[in-house]
C-alpha cells in the first residue's frame, strides 16, 4: 500500500488488536479482503450490506473525547455515532482490555466499513469496504491531504483501488492549483503479469464531504494499447474507521 498505507493497514485491525483479539500484520499483507464484484454497467449490483452511520439527533456526542485515555467501558456503544470514534487512539487505551466479549461484538457489528463503486467505461467494480484518511494529520504525510484504500476479489484475483490527493503546500486542500488527485485500480495478486490496471489521468470533479466521496475523470488502461481517455467515476462512503 503506497504512501499513507501504513496507517490504513493499521486502522483496519486496530479494534481487534486493542480489544485483545487476533490481529493482522501491520503492513496489511495478511488482512482479509473485502468483497468486490465486477459487472457491466446496467447489470444488477451486489447487495449492499453496509450499515449507515448513525445520524440521529439524540445520538450521544463524544466528539471531545480523548480516545486514548477515556474509560471505554463507560461509552454508550449501542447508540454512539461510530464515525466519532478514533480507532487509532483506542489501540493505546489500556481500558480496552476491560471490554466484555459482548461489548466487543456489539462494537464490531455497528462499524460501517464503508463502500465504493468505481466505474470505468462499461465496467464497474463494487467494494464493501473503503477506509479514508483526511487531511495531513490523518494521512500522516506532509504531501498527501487525502488517502483511501479498498481491496477485494475480481474474478478470483486480489485487487486494490485507491484514491490519493496530493497537496504539497501543506494546506490540506482537495482541489485547486498544485493539487493532484489520483485514482487507480490494479491487480495485487501478480505484480509481474497483472490482469488489471487502470489509472486516472485527469480529474474533472473532486467532491469530498465528511463521509461521501465522488471523483470524475478520465482513465487509461495501462495494460493495453487501446484508446485512452475512458470516462470514469468513483462514488464512495468512507468507513467509520477512517481517520480525520
Amino acid at each position: 500500500m503506497a504512501r499513507t498505507g501504513r496507517f490504513l493497514a493499521i486502522v483496519a485491525v486496530v479494534l481487534i488488536a486493542g480489544c485483545g483479539g487476533d490481529s493482522g500484520s501491520a503492513d496489511g499483507a495478511d488482512e482479509p479482503d473485502s468483497d468486490a464484484t465486477v459487472s457491466t454497467v446496467g447489470s444488477t449490483a451486489a447487495t449492499d450490506t453496509t450499515q449507515p452511520a448513525d445520524t440521529r439527533s439524540d445520538a450521544p456526542d463524544y466528539s471531545d473525547v480523548d480516545w486514548a485515555t477515556v474509560d471505554l467501558t463507560t461509552i454508550d456503544w449501542a447508540n454512539i455515532d461510530m464515525s466519532q470514534v478514533d480507532f487509532a487512539a483506542i489501540q493505546q487505551n489500556p481500558t480496552a482490555e476491560k471490554l466484555s466479549e459482548e461489548t466487543r461484538n456489539l462494537i464490531t457489528s455497528r462499524i460501517n466499513p464503508g463502500s465504493a463503486t468505481l466505474t470505468i467505461g462499461d465496467l464497474s467494480w463494487d467494494f464493501d469496504g473503503f477506509i479514508c484518511a483526511f487531511g495531513h494529520e490523518g494521512t500522516q504525510s506532509d504531501e498527501y491531504s487525502f488517502s483511501s484504500d479498498a481491496r477485494g476479489q475480481h474474478e478470483g484475483v486480489r485487487v486494490q483501488m485507491q484514491l490519493d490527493i496530493r497537496d504539497e503546500s501543506g494546506e490540506g486542500r482537495y482541489e485547486g492549483s498544485g493539487v493532484t488527485p489520483s485514482v487507480y485500480i490494479r491487480d495485487i495478486e501478480d505484480f509481474e503479469n497483472p490482469s488489471i490496471h487502470y489509472e486516472m489521468t485527469e480529474a474533472t470533479t473532486v467532491d469530498i464531504g465528511r463521509n461521501d466521496v465522488r471523483v470524475e475523470g478520465t482513465f487509461d488502461d495501462v495494460l493495453t494499447d487501446g484508446p485512452d481517455g475512458l470516462s470514469g467515476t468513483l462514488e464512495a462512503t468512507c468507513g467509520d474507521m477512517s481517520r480525520r
